[in-house]
């Protein structure tokens, strides 16, 4: 059953081909795209491959994973990751930006790690990416520094990793 808040809804993602369909809706909008490091320069073919392959190992390893919808229709995508040593991670990319849904939603991301026993919530983000470190910021995240991450393209890139802890 999706879990609903007026008018934003995180259903669920059921599977591969639904997951498939989901990322080419949300990373085929080159804004989202350039919120991972991803420029015009690049191939989007590749970019998506890349995105696309991140994200059905998400799946594999137990993630959680959401449609993000508003008014029925799909406005991102969001994923908390199993707990494992008492920490989730958890990633948010939306269509739709400037208006709080990423607080909105990173708020039930950070309600259901504790409910499912997490004691910190980690996230990370490109380091050019302002609108992420903010809201990361406002919902109570603190920066650790660089962030090793595994990327097609992480050494062209600068990504900081940011954490919290739960009550």
């Amino acid at each position: 059953m999706p879990e609903d808040e007026g008018e934003l809804t995180l259903a669920p993602v059921a599977g591969e081909t639904e997951l498939e369909a989901l990322v080419s809706t949300v990373f085929c909008d080159p804004q989202t795209r350039r919120g991972m490091g991803w420029t015009e320069r690049d191939d989007p073919e590749e970019a998506m491959e890349t995105i696309g392959g991140l994200w059905h190992r998400r799946l594999d390893e137990g993630w959680s994973i959401f449609d993000v919808q508003r008014t029925g229709e799909t406005i991102g995508l969001a994923g908390l990751g199993p707990i494992e040593e008492g920490r989730a991670w958890w990633a948010v990319y939306l269509l739709e930006r400037g208006q709080g849904l990423g607080k909105a939603i990173g708020r039930r991301l950070i309600d259901r790690a504790a409910e499912d026993g997490a004691r910190e919530v980690v996230a990370v983000t490109w380091a050019k990416n302002e609108a992420s470190r903010g809201m990361l910021s406002s919902l109570g995240f603190e920066a650790e520094g660089p962030a090793p991450y595994d990327w097609a393209r992480e050494s062209e890139l600068a990504w900081l990793r940011y954490r919290r802890e739960l009550a």
